[in-house]
């Protein structure tokens, strides 16, 4: 047997950015106890994960004639680093820098000055997290269609 992961962005677990294992081999092999080990893993590439972000999973079977090209199920998850200053994490504040005590992320954050428009004022935000990874938001996404 061989599987296939596929984390994506779509509620369908195969839309919108999406990031696949390829096919990967079983371990099957006998385990300590005596039974089938059939364990099988497959680590993210780093930075292809976003802080904040909900991302769906599916797991497609391939026996070596048929793939399920359907998965019957998608499952969840929300990666969240605690960078920023959301609560309940404990902080320190030494200036304008906070350091979060449970991961150790140092967090700074100013505004610029704002200018009134007619449509409301208008400025920006610049935050800097520690532990965020620096490559994150970085590069382009492209969609490939046969």
């Amino acid at each position: 047997m061989q599987y296939e992961f596929k984390i994506a962005t779509g509620p369908d677990g195969k839309s919108g950015q999406v990031v696949t294992s390829g096919l990967i081999r079983d371990g099957v092999g006998a385990g300590r106890d005596g039974l089938l080990d059939q364990n099988v893993t497959w680590r993210v590439p780093e930075g292809t994960l976003t802080d904040g972000g909900i991302y769906y999973w599916i797991v497609r079977p391939y026996d070596g004639v048929n793939r399920n090209a359907h998965a019957t199920w998608v499952k969840s998850f929300k990666v969240d680093m605690r960078l920023g200053l959301a609560t309940p994490s404990p902080y320190d504040t030494a200036g304008p820098v906070s350091v979060n005590l449970a991961n150790g992320n140092a967090a700074l954050s100013f505004e610029s000055p704002t200018v009134e428009t007619l449509g409301g004022p208008i400025g920006m935000t610049f935050s800097y997290n520690s532990l965020e990874d620096p490559n994150a938001m970085m590069g382009l996404t492209g969609s490939y269609f046969d």
